[in-house]
């Protein structure tokens, strides 16, 4: 039954980011910060390089434009596709954990103060 859910989840999450779909935007920020932090320890393998690069034209990078500051060099990172569909899965896990284990209101309580 979990496995149906993560795979559902996880075909959902893919469909948000090739469509572009605003829920993902901020999932393709974090995963552009993921990124910068990945990108120093493969720089001799560009295998991984494809793996976790976008671009900025792909659709679920719209929100990473516009923050860029500067029209004439790109300063920010543009994950791909599947490493922005890596990081909605992760972090559908960690709410689906934090409502099992019953911590999401009190988590959230915390976080309002």
């Amino acid at each position: 039954m979990a496995t149906k859910v993560f795979i559902s989840a996880a075909e959902a999450i893919a469909t948000d980011v090739t469509n572009g779909n605003r829920n993902i935007l901020s999932v393709a920020y974090v995963g552009g910060f993921i990124m910068k932090h990945l990108l120093p320890s493969i720089q001799n393998c560009n295998d991984c390089k494809q793996i976790i690069c976008g671009n900025e034209e792909d659709p679920h990078n719209l929100f990473i434009s516009f923050k860029e500051f500067s029209t004439a060099t790109s300063h920010l990172n543009y994950p791909s596709g599947l490493l922005v569909t890596a990081v909605g899965i992760g972090v559908t896990l960690i709410e689906n954990f934090l409502n099992e284990a019953s911590c999401y209101k009190k988590i959230a309580q915390i976080l309002s103060n």
